[in-house]
C-alpha cells in the first residue's frame, strides 16, 4: 500500500488476499479457519487495495482484479461497491473471448466466478465424465476514468 510506481502503469492484475474458501476442494477446512468478521475486513482490504492500483495507472489504463473467494462479499458484492463508489474506475466487463473455455464462469455483467468443482471446458475428466474442477475465484475487471 505505500509503493509507488515512477510514472502511471497502463494495467495491473491485483490478485487481492482474500478468505481463500474459492481453495475449499483442497482445503476442507477452510470453511473453520474464517469468520463472518475475517471476510468484512478482507473485502474492506480489498477495496482499498483497488483504491490503490487505481490510483497507480493512468486514465485508461486497466485494473484487474481477482481472488479465490467463493463469498460474495468478496466478488459480486465488492464489485457492485466498487462501480457505485467514487473512485475513478468503470466497469470494463470482460468477454468470452478473452476467456476461453470459461463460458460457463462469465456472468452478465462480465465478471468471472469459477466454482471449485467446475474447471474450464476441456479440462480432463474424471472416469466417468465427471469435471475434475479447479479452485474457485471471483475476477473483474475496471478501467481508470
Amino acid at each position: 500500500m505505500t509503493w509507488q510506481p515512477d510514472s502511471p502503469l497502463d494495467a495491473i492484475l491485483l490478485d487481492a488476499p482474500c478468505s481463500s474458501t474459492g481453495t475449499i476442494r483442497r482445503h476442507p477446512d477452510i470453511l473453520w479457519t474464517k469468520s463472518l468478521d475475517d471476510i468484512e475486513a478482507l473485502a474492506d482490504l480489498q477495496f482499498n487495495f483497488v483504491e490503490k492500483a487505481a490510483s497507480m495507472v493512468k486514465p485508461g489504463g486497466r485494473v484487474v482484479f481477482s481472488n479465490c473467494s467463493l463469498d460474495p462479499q468478496e466478488g459480486e458484492a465488492l464489485y457492485q461497491r466498487i462501480i457505485k463508489s467514487t473512485l475513478p474506475v468503470r466497469a470494463s466487463p470482460i468477454t468470452g473471448e478473452e476467456a476461453p473455455g470459461y463460458d460457463h464462469a462469465l456472468q452478465d455483467n462480465g465478471t468471472l466466478r469459477s466454482l471449485p468443482h467446475k474447471g474450464p471446458t476441456g479440462w480432463a475428466r474424471a472416469e466417468g465424465g465427471l469435471d475434475m474442477g479447479g479452485d474457485g475465484f471471483f475476477v473483474a475487471r475496471f478501467v481508470r476514468i
